[in-house]
């Protein structure tokens, strides 16, 4: 019977680190993907659910899911809370200051700027700007971003959320306004502010200047 010497330890592949690495990477961006899907999924059913009623029952319907989002944050902090926090972790990211941040700073953005603003169309540009700039500008500079800026942020994102929200907003409103506010809308994604509440606001105050013509594209 041949004995095994305790002394020789088995080493792991050379490359297993780096395999360990490259999947850990490949199942963040997959997560990332996952969630900018449904950041932009949300955008676009809460501009249909605008379209399809009035501006009141919108602003209602914003502060129901607002208080459900705080009530979902809640439960998830129970013992028996798990389904809740599956659900939830499809729409957060690590180090979020309490469950469902991100989807609640969200709809918050869009809620304040339904009540802010009385235009439809304002509203709508805004919350275009938000799930476009703000979710191509992520996927992007993660998935291609070399070139670093700041806060994190890349050239790359920048410009891919520039195009995208663009011909996006270049649907609803002229090419002059589409691209001013795509430019402003990746400007105030740069700063070091929560972007799910400045987009939005600061996207839809110039959009309102731009179409009751205080500000002149050209």
């Amino acid at each position: 019977m041949v004995k095994k010497n305790p002394k020789i330890k088995t080493k792991s592949p050379p490359h297993s680190k780096a395999g360990k690495e490259s999947f850990a990477s490949s199942s963040s961006l997959f997560s990332e993907w996952k969630r900018q899907f449904i950041h932009v999924a949300l955008g676009v059913f809460l501009i249909v659910v605008l379209l399809v009623s009035s501006l009141e029952f919108f602003r209602l319907f914003l502060l129901v899911g607002l208080a459900f989002g705080v009530i979902l944050a809640t439960l998830s902090k129970h013992k028996y809370g798990e389904l809740v926090r599956d659900i939830l972790a499809h729409v957060q990211r690590e180090k979020e200051l309490f469950p469902g941040e991100g989807a609640f700073m969200y709809v918050l953005g869009i809620a304040i700027v339904a009540w802010i603003f009385t235009s439809g169309d304002v509203i709508i540009g805004a919350i275009l700007a938000l799930a476009f700039q703000d979710s191509f500008s992520t996927l992007l500079g993660k998935q291609f971003g070399k070139t670093k800026l700041f806060n994190g942020k890349t050239l790359e994102g920048a410009a891919g959320g520039f195009i995208a929200c663009a011909i996006v907003l270049g649907i609803f409103f002229p090419p002059p306004i589409a691209l001013i506010v795509a430019l402003v809308a990746t400007v105030v994604e740069l700063l070091p502010f929560n972007d799910s509440l400045t987009i939005p606001l600061v996207s839809g105050l110039v959009l309102q200047g731009l179409l009751a013509g205080v500000f002149r594209p050209f």
